[in-house]
């Protein structure tokens, strides 16, 4: 028993020195990015009726994620429901590689729905990772590649979106048979006793609520007065900026996340995916990176915690 608990503690330590590693990375990274930009480039002016704008759609975002997890859960009741979900998101803040948000919302569902909750959340990750792959995929399209290797990579990247739609709906593949009782895959096993029907439904709220907060970041931008390239303007500037955000969430997926729900590593990225474009702001990037996340995660957390906390104490 204590060889186990030493082995459980030596594991969570190596994981959060892991995190704390990649966090540190990415300020680092973005602070050299930023640390030579002259002082004028901190005179922002933001926008109010775009940062409103963004505000707003928060409870659509939120509403699309509770009526998946309430449909997933067998329904029930919506308070219940949208406790669980908010209670995850704080924990998201604090659990690295994304497993905060599951630890919460089994944790907040009742002892006797958890192997449920446990199934449902499976299935609303995956879907929603899976719009985020189809995003970065569709987005690579749109990128001008002139290596001959690097061409390739739309169709790839097509290629594995579209296998993990068939993997998650129920394509059963041979190789699927040999790596199906993987750990890291188990995720996989749990999404598949849902029924299809409701798995499919899943992924369309999945990829309404993926639009949602990349209009969300759109906004943002332009709040903070995104240039992008000089030569774009209106409309073109604005598809230009959202290939450029669905590669950032799309590169931001497939990296071990830190704790703080990718906070600085998305960022991080955004400057080099950005930087693409020939951008000429890097601040309004970071900037609009940082009010997305203080929007989507850190109010939501803030009420999901104190609900979760005025629960158990009325208990």
């Amino acid at each position: 028993m204590q060889r186990a608990a030493s082995t459980n503690r030596l594991k969570f330590f190596s994981l959060l020195g892991g995190s704390l590693a990649v966090l540190a990375l990415a300020i680092a990274w973005i602070v050299q990015a930023l640390e030579k930009l002259p002082a004028e480039a901190w005179n922002l002016y933001p926008e109010r009726l775009y940062i409103i704008a963004a505000l707003l759609l928060v409870p659509i975002n939120y509403a699309l994620e509770i009526l998946k997890w309430h449909r997933l859960m067998g329904w029930g009741d919506w308070r219940i429901r949208t406790r669980e979900v908010l209670f995850g998101v704080s924990w998201s803040l604090v659990g690295p590689l994304r497993m905060g948000a599951a630890v919460g919302r089994i944790a907040a569902a009742p002892s006797a729905v958890r192997n449920q909750a446990v199934r449902a959340f499976a299935s609303s990750s995956i879907a929603q990772g899976i719009a985020t792959v189809l995003a970065a995929a569709t987005a690579l399209f749109f990128i001008d590649l002139e290596a001959t290797a690097a061409s390739a990579a739309p169709v790839i990247a097509w290629a594995a979106a579209l296998g993990l739609i068939g993997l998650y709906l129920g394509w059963k593949p041979r190789f699927w048979g040999r790596i199906a009782h993987i750990r890291h895959l188990k995720h996989w096993g749990e999404s598949r006793q849902i029924s299809f029907d409701l798995r499919l439904f899943v992924l369309g709220l999945s990829a309404l609520r993926y639009l949602v907060f990349l209009s969300q970041f759109i906004l943002l931008l332009e709040a903070f007065h995104h240039a992008g390239i000089a030569r774009l303007q209106g409309f073109e500037r604005i598809v230009d900026n959202m290939i450029s955000a669905s590669l950032t969430w799309g590169i931001a997926s497939v990296i071990p996340s830190p704790i703080l729900a990718d906070l600085g590593v998305r960022e991080a990225i955004a400057l080099e995916v950005f930087t693409m474009s020939d951008v000429g702001d890097p601040v309004s990037v970071v900037m609009a990176g940082l009010a997305l996340w203080a929007m989507n995660l850190m109010l939501p957390a803030l009420v999901g915690a104190s609900w979760q906390a005025l629960y158990r104490r009325q208990k």
